[in-house]
């Protein structure tokens, strides 16, 4: 017994430092433990990050390309107002030209009725003095018409016909 006890003796420190090792591994696995779950909860919480910014990331991208396509209808809209405004500044510039060119006529027409007006007014003068003169050689035709005044006579109705 003496050798069992003196064996046992001798076995129980290493199998003490062996529990104490042991406890030691669990201890420190307990602890990877805890931080593996922590990784991998913050792994998860990274991976549904990275899941939110792809989404996002696509929202953006469909935005960006909504915006593009607004921007290439508004480039569009200006690009036809651009050429609409064109076209009516040369109508524009056409009608000007127009509007010149009938206010020149007119200044043309006016001075033309003028002129006409005039000759009209003068014309009337001469049908009165010549109506005067027929008158008054009618009165003398009446008591004699002779051969001398039969030309002017025959001047004066042509004059009057005009």
């Amino acid at each position: 017994m003496r050798g069992l006890l003196k064996g046992m003796a001798l076995s129980v420190p290493p199998v003490r430092r062996l529990y104490q090792a042991l406890d030691r591994a669990n201890q420190v696995n307990e602890e990877q433990r805890g931080r593996i779950v922590a990784l991998e909860h913050e792994l998860a919480e990274t991976t549904e990050y990275m899941h939110r910014a792809r989404r996002e990331l696509a929202k953006t991208g469909d935005i960006v390309w909504k915006e593009r396509m607004r921007a290439d209808e508004l480039k569009a809209k200006h690009e036809a107002a651009e050429n609409d405004r064109q076209a009516l500044e040369l109508q524009l510039y056409v009608l000007r030209s127009d509007l010149q060119r009938a206010a020149t006529r007119n200044e043309a027409l006016v001075h033309e009725v003028r002129r006409f007006e005039s000759d009209v007014a003068q014309r009337e003068k001469d049908a009165a003095s010549l109506a005067t003169l027929a008158q008054e050689a009618a009165a003398a035709a009446a008591g004699r018409v002779t051969d001398g005044l039969r030309p002017l006579i025959e001047q004066i109705n042509q004059h009057l016909s005009r």
